[in-house]
């Protein structure tokens, strides 16, 4: 399961893991969300990302466990445009802001950069051999840095968090720690944001110029039953964070202008939380996950 707001919060999109996209709308009639549907792929939908809006609206690009990577124009229910990526299932994805590139990563260890006008490649950062260096398992999560075009970031199964620079062929630099099973890896200001698949220090928060733990956030409760698939940085206020789990199949808010303290919980879900996403005009966020349902909630402080 995978879900994601579109930029003005009307929709969820949420991708299956039997290859079912659908566009959910938040804000009309109960008897009328479902404003889009079309089966993708018959394997799972892994990851789905909104073109920015700075170019044309409502386009939505879901990555598929058959390395497919597709753009689908929900207004006319089209799918435009399709990328294969053989052998290697494409795992994460995500826009540069002003929307020209496209990045990607999965089972195969290496990471792609496509120029979105032309769907062609810019740049293929190839996996770890004894002379490069690069990723050494799969990676599940992968994040432009906003605040510099040529940064972006990925994490995965090799306990590494790499910083790519789209102006080079290796990754210039690396931070070890973090493993990483979903989309569990967000930048803000200068902060990297982690969510590990693992029983101890599963949230934390690292100096990007540093590359150093600034703190392990506790998650509270039975944590050692915590094994994170998705964290977020909030859009709207980012000082809120936002994570979800399997083993105590938790969603939890932390509030960072209160030292990273667990603010909100939503539990009582039989499987795991495998996605979640903040709104990105309020603190309002969605969940998704083993069940199969999408949740909306609105986050009243």
């Amino acid at each position: 399961m995978a879900c994601r707001f579109d930029f003005e919060d009307k929709t969820i999109a949420a991708g299956c893991a039997d290859g079912m996209l659908k566009v959910i709308d938040v804000v009309g009639p109960p008897n009328q969300r479902t404003v889009f549907a079309a089966m993708a792929t018959p394997m799972p939908i892994t990851c789905l990302r909104w073109r920015p809006a700075t170019r044309a609206k409502n386009l939505l690009v879901s990555g598929c466990a058959d390395g497919s990577i597709s753009y689908w124009h929900i207004t006319s229910g089209k799918m435009l445009h399709r990328i294969i990526e053989h052998d290697n299932h494409v795992l994460a994805l995500d826009f540069r802001p002003d929307g020209e590139f496209l990045a990607s990563a999965g089972k195969d260890f290496k990471v792609r950069v496509y120029d979105d006008n032309t769907k062609s490649l810019v740049v293929t950062f190839n996996a770890a051999a004894w002379y490069q260096t690069g990723h050494s398992n799969r990676v599940f999560s992968i994040k432009f840095v906003n605040d510099d075009p040529n940064i972006l970031l990925t994490g995965g199964w090799d306990n590494t968090i790499r910083v790519w620079d789209i102006r080079e062929s290796t990754s210039v630099r690396a931070i070890y720690g973090p493993t990483i099973s979903g989309d569990s890896l967000d930048y803000s200001q200068g902060t990297i944001l982690t969510g590990s698949y693992r029983n101890k220090d599963q949230l934390q928060l690292w100096d990007f110029g540093t590359g150093k733990v600034i703190q392990n956030i506790d998650w509270g409760g039975n944590s050692e039953q915590v094994y994170i698939y998705a964290a977020q940085f909030s859009k709207f206020v980012p000082h809120y964070i936002i994570a979800g789990c399997s083993g105590a199949n938790q969603v939890r808010i932390f509030d960072r202008s209160q030292r990273n303290k667990a603010v909100y919980c939503v539990e009582g879900f039989n499987k795991g939380v495998y996605s979640v996403d903040f709104c990105n005009n309020s603190n309002n966020f969605s969940f998704g996950g083993g069940d199969a349902s999408v949740y909306f909630m609105d986050l009243t402080m």
